[in-house]
């Protein structure tokens, strides 16, 4: 019997999750790297319901785990060799996995800084320059809000 895929403990009334899940694992290794068209194919499933099952929370994470940590392996192994290759083509492709591996562990989003700089000379004196003292602009100030 070939080794599971994925395993998630789906609850007891998601059926058609456990039972793509048991479609998915019957494919193999090779359903990770298939899109819901490919699945829908191999399986006699429909694509709407393999694209619901790749994009399930879940399965998405599990997917993406998985995927991370066959990456890192290929880059080790690529660095292992590294000292006995003359490939640039390696080379390259070494580098794309390193700098992939390096964006995932940023974090997506919005980025807010937060800082006050000081007016100049010039500034300062300006007529269309507003200074508002000891309050901070983003804070809530309103006055009618508290009792």
């Amino acid at each position: 019997m070939a080794s599971r895929i994925i395993d998630i403990d789906f609850r007891q009334g998601e059926t058609d999750l456990i039972d793509l899940q048991n479609s998915f694992n019957d494919i193999g290794q090779e359903a990770l790297f298939m899109n819901h068209y490919e699945l829908a194919d191999r399986s006699g499933d429909s694509p709407i319901a393999w694209k619901k099952f790749l994009m399930d929370p879940r399965v998405a994470n599990y997917i993406n785990e998985e995927l991370d940590l066959l990456k890192k392996s290929k880059v080790a192994i690529m660095l292992k060799d590294i000292e006995t290759t003359k490939s640039t083509g390696q080379a390259q492709l070494l580098n794309t996995l390193l700098n992939q591996t390096k964006t995932e562990q940023r974090k997506d989003g919005p980025v807010f800084i937060y800082t006050m700089i000081p007016l100049n000379e010039h500034e300062q004196h300006a007529r269309n320059v507003v200074t508002i003292d000891g309050i901070d602009p983003f804070e809530n100030n309103d006055e009618s809000t508290s009792s």
